[in-house]
């Protein structure tokens, strides 16, 4: 949440609804956070919510599931927004609900350098290359597989650190 948005709805409820920021995974990783969430410790948050609790919230990440923004704008927040439908359900069923879907892009993989072998034939020799991705979740973990790398599951406040 940025704080104009917490400017905004302090202001547009004459500060009936008062908000505290916690950025940078100051109260846990997305995991941790949902789980508090579940468990009433923490009110609200902009985050994905773990495949964990249900198996349905991959659909999240589902490669393909969507190929560009007006498909992505339409199976989340159109009339009928089927992709949403699902993982509102699925939430509603561990205590969340959704409110609605903070687009992230549609994923891929990155490098430190071009590899010298073809990322997306699984037969390639990968040479030991491990591909990182959150923890708890089976989509990518699948995915980071069948494509013949080792798959290495890290919270995404420390990708960046992680060797």
């Amino acid at each position: 949440m940025t704080k104009s948005m917490k400017q905004e709805i302090e202001e547009k409820t004459n500060g009936a609804i008062k908000i505290t920021v916690y950025p940078a995974n100051q109260l846990g990783d997305w995991m941790e956070v949902s789980e508090q969430i579940m468990r009433g410790a923490v009110d609200i948050g902009i985050l994905p919510v773990s495949p964990s609790y249900d198996a349905r919230l991959q659909v999240r990440v589902l490669p393909y599931s969507v190929m560009n923004w007006t498909e992505a704008r339409e199976a989340y927040l159109g009339e009928d927004p089927y992709l949403l439908n699902i993982m509102s359900d699925a939430m509603d069923g561990i205590g969340l609900k959704a409110l609605s879907v903070v687009a992230q892009g549609f994923g891929g993989g990155g490098f430190a350098s071009v590899p010298e072998f073809d990322v997306l034939d699984p037969n390639s020799d990968k040479q030991g290359y491990k591909m990182r991705f959150p923890p708890g979740n089976q989509a990518w973990e699948s995915l980071v597989l069948a494509l013949g790398f080792t798959p290495t599951p890290v919270p995404w406040g420390e990708l960046f650190i992680a060797q």
